[in-house]
């Protein structure tokens, strides 16, 4: 049994690992290709257009590992006495979607949950939807406290994260305001002041987000190998 779940670890351990690895090498070469650009228009169109990137790759990584994290959970086949009782937020969450409005048909699903969870034994974890459960920077908080991890201990930069989620979705969306460091306009060139100030700012969410990638690995492996995902 030991054996067993020793490996089950140490496959999600190296699941997290090998990712990591590939997307540390992703950013490290747009880091390199904005260090050799020269002309301050091309600097600014690649600094402008991988912010949306950088933010990809934290939001990307984390609902990798937290996929992982559940698949490696379901392996364990634990009874929902065994499990954090939390884990059925999971299963409730995934079942009320954007297009259940009605009272009644909310009512029937979460009945339908308490039913197969309570009567029925299905754990929590095989009942959730999980593959629906959404997973950014808006939900990151309540997903921790879901699975009772301190966001604290954990360090996450989550004002940093905050800001380049809001720098990104402007880019994205087209809601920079004017002046803002980011935006662009045909009624004025771009300075080098502009350049420099972009450039900072997207060195620093560059290190901000290699550095949140290490801490989304680290945390979840502390999380399995502490066995904080049981019931207390």
């Amino acid at each position: 049994m030991n054996d067993s779940y020793n490996n089950k670890v140490e496959s999600f351990i190296n699941k997290l690992d090998n990712e990591l690895i590939l997307r540390k090498k992703y950013l490290g070469y747009l880091n390199e290709i904005l260090h050799e650009l020269k002309s301050n228009n091309h600097k600014f169109t690649f600094i402008r257009t991988t912010v949306p990137e950088l933010y990809a790759h934290y939001e990307g990584f984390l609902k990798f590992s937290f996929l992982e994290l559940i698949s490696f959970l379901k392996t364990l086949d634990l009874s929902n006495d065994d499990i954090n009782i939390n884990y059925l937020i999971f299963c409730l969450l995934t079942k009320l979607e954007n297009h259940i409005v009605t009272q009644d048909a909310k009512a029937r699903r979460i009945l339908d949950v308490f039913y197969n969870v309570f009567n029925a034994n299905e754990s929590f974890l095989k009942n959730a939807d999980i593959d629906k459960y959404i997973l950014n920077h808006d939900t990151l908080k309540y997903t921790l406290e879901i699975l009772s991890i301190d966001r604290t201990n954990a360090t996450f930069q989550m004002d940093k994260l905050g800001v380049l989620y809001q720098r990104r979705n402007g880019i994205a969306h087209g809601e920079l305001k004017t002046g803002n460091a980011f935006s662009i306009s045909k009624n004025r060139d771009i300075t080098d002041a502009q350049v420099q100030t972009s450039y900072n700012i997207w060195t620093e969410d560059y290190r901000c987000v290699v550095e949140t990638l290490d801490i989304i690995k680290n945390t979840l492996i502390d999380y399995i190998i502490d066995k904080e995902y049981l019931n207390t």
